[in-house]
């Protein structure tokens, strides 16, 4: 069994980390989460932003390397299949 299969993981996804209040929403919450020993899985469209490095160490940060939300689907699913994460919450209009 993998760490994974063991500990709660919570997938956190949202575009970019752009100066936000979203954005800094979901860095709290993956900064607190990590804290209580939950992986979390901070995918981005693309890893750009000025709050990036607000981010904990112990957040795996995710890049789908995507320009637009539809191209990325592809990789998302990619993502989802291969950690299997057992909670994903999503922020913003455009990727709810």
């Amino acid at each position: 069994m993998s760490m994974i299969d063991n500990k709660k993981h919570i997938c956190l996804f949202i575009p970019t980390l752009d100066v936000g209040g979203a954005e800094a929403v979901i860095i709290n919450i993956a900064n607190w989460l990590v804290t209580k020993g939950i992986i979390v899985d901070l995918v981005l469209l693309r890893k750009q932003g000025a709050m990036l490095d607000r981010i904990s160490p112990d957040v795996n940060l995710v890049s789908l390397n995507s320009n637009r939300l539809l191209t990325s689907i592809p990789k998302l699913v990619n993502y989802l299949r291969s950690r299997k994460p057992s909670v994903i919450l999503s922020a913003t209009t455009l990727v709810n």
